[in-house]
């Protein structure tokens, strides 16, 4: 992620290239208009992104007009604020979402993951100073 990161240093996204779509208090008053310029953002950074070589490999980035999308709203799901709370932990550095124990709500796991990591979780790091 550093490298795509580090070609957005002191890159402005406009919120209103083709005007404002927000009233006074910030909330959508225009949803065509919020999503014409979202698409213009969002090509703009693909613009950028696809300029980037990583490791002698070229970036493609691509924005995708929502309508032309292969994600059906419709079919994604919301979790719960219990389900959260035992699959996911986030940091500063990454999230992890692990499966739980539970095997009414998860398969078994596939790999000896869970035999090396009994908490389920990676531990957070740990400052170390060898002198």
């Amino acid at each position: 992620m550093a490298p795509l990161s580090k070609e957005l240093a002191g890159l402005i996204l406009p919120h209103d290239h083709f005007g404002s779509h927000l009233d006074s208090d910030g909330r959508t008053l225009n949803a065509e208009m919020e999503t014409a310029n979202f698409g213009y953002d969002g090509k703009t950074l693909a613009e950028v992104w696809s300029s980037i070589v990583i490791d002698s490999h070229p970036v493609v980035a691509e924005y995708i007009e929502p309508g032309d999308s292969e994600m059906d709203a419709s079919s994604l799901e919301t979790v719960t604020t219990k389900w959260r709370s035992t699959h996911v932990r986030e940091s500063r550095y990454f999230t992890q979402i692990v499966k739980c124990e539970d095997r009414s709500c998860c398969t078994l796991p596939r790999s000896s993951y869970f035999t090396l990591l009994p908490a389920r979780f990676l531990p957070p790091p740990v400052p170390l100073l060898q002198t």
